[in-house]
């Protein structure tokens, strides 16, 4: 079975989570004690959403998204917040997960909200130095 990215359900919570943790650890942070209301209302699309990567029932990946307000836009526009690919499932097929903002369900929800586009800038995967 291949690679799905689909919106993230409740259900889903303790992995993402732990996920999250991952990236806390790798960047010398740790998670906020309110990641998981926050978790609660990006899945109620309160004010964002987040994907999950998905192979045989597992999620291995996540990307949070959220819809904020900028003047230069006339209104709406989405950002991505955290993209986290757990390091065990790097080796396998996730490059279709790098392109959330393409993704059907990603783009269908910002359409439905009148998002506008904006450019795309990625950090450094964990592990390492960003470019100088």
């Amino acid at each position: 079975m291949g690679v799905t990215v689909r919106t993230a359900t409740p259900a889903g919570k303790v992995t993402c989570l732990r996920l999250l943790g991952q990236l806390a650890e790798a960047t010398g942070g740790d998670i906020d004690p309110q990641a998981g209301d926050v978790f609660d209302g990006l899945v109620a699309g309160a004010r964002g959403q987040i994907l999950v990567a998905v192979e045989d029932q597992d999620i291995f990946g996540l990307a949070a998204v959220s819809y904020n307000l900028a003047m230069r836009y006339g209104g709406e526009y989405c950002q991505l917040e955290e993209l986290v690919v757990d390091p065990a499932a790097r080796a396998g097929n996730v490059g279709t997960f790098s392109r959330v903002p393409t993704q059907p369900s990603a783009r269908a929800s910002a359409s439905q909200r009148a998002c506008h586009t904006a450019p795309v800038d990625f950090v450094a995967p964990l592990g390492t130095a960003p470019a100088q």
